[in-house]
């Protein structure tokens, strides 16, 4: 199952992730988690109070050129895809992570292409290698960029769940319309659509509303003071509101229900 969470930049994507997948593990999921950054400011690891990863797929894809000549010098049998893969795994871009004592995966996108060159093969070949890197997962939660750029970038034509951001705003609920429309324009099948109001105490007029969380001043001062935002307690609004979100998550992924960790 691959779940989204997109939206205009400052919105509180990041944190609202990071809640998620801390929700997560604090009901004990028992499947194989894989967390994606895939915003290029890389702060998710900040919001979970882990480690940051070693490498980013931004740093193989440019330090991996598949051109004519590379494509030839490939052992026999070896598909760039495989190879691709094998990159990634020598580069430890996927790094395994405890939280709440449960584990799970970190995968870091990195910075968009910035260099000159086609960079057509590589992620051709990058979007190969991730579609069977998900197949080892039970669900994928990816924070994503401000838009969908990567997930276009590599083929990811299935979401379960596409999640937008925004807050009450104009500019900020009208670009979490056309990130919507921008993804079905692109081909992606978006299986369910729920919008989360942030920093609001109403939904009134939002299609495909999923929850509402209030500004939380717990938050804000986790968030000012540098402390992971993992570290809010139980009965924090915005854990509290964001139960809606992980019910569907649950129902999606067929999982049993979760039981909060005493």
């Amino acid at each position: 199952m691959l779940v989204t969470v997109s939206g205009k930049g400052g919105v509180g994507k990041t944190t609202l992730t990071a809640l998620l997948v801390d929700e997560l593990l604090r009901k004990q999921y028992p499947g194989r988690l894989l967390v994606v950054d895939a915003d290029p400011a890389q702060t998710l690891h900040f919001a979970l109070g882990i480690p940051a990863p070693g490498a980013t797929l931004a740093q193989v894809r440019d330090n991996t050129p598949l051109t004519a000549g590379a494509l030839k010098a490939l052992p026999p049998g070896v598909t760039p895809a495989e190879y691709v893969r094998h990159r990634l795994a020598a580069a430890g871009v996927v790094v395994d992570r405890m939280l709440r004592k449960r584990p799970f995966d970190v995968l870091a996108m990195g910075h968009r292409e910035g260099g000159p060159g086609c960079y057509c093969a590589i992620n051709s070949a990058l979007s190969e290698a991730l579609a069977t890197l998900m197949t080892s997962y039970d669900l994928i939660i990816v924070d994503s960029e401000a838009g969908i750029e990567h997930l276009s970038r590599y083929r990811i034509r299935q979401v379960d769940l596409f999640l937008a951001v925004t807050t009450p705003g104009r500019a900020a609920r009208a670009v979490t319309r056309q990130i919507i429309a921008r993804a079905r324009e692109v081909g992606m099948r978006l299986g369910e659509v729920g919008v989360i109001v942030n920093r609001s105490l109403t939904g009134v007029g939002i299609d495909d509303l999923l929850a509402v969380v209030p500004n939380c001043p717990q938050l804000t001062h986790y968030d000012l003071s540098g402390r992971a935002v993992v570290d809010l307690p139980a009965d924090a609004v915005s854990r509290q509101t964001l139960q809606i979100v992980i019910e569907r998550i649950e129902a999606l992924s067929d999982v049993p229900d979760l039981v909060p960790q005493a």
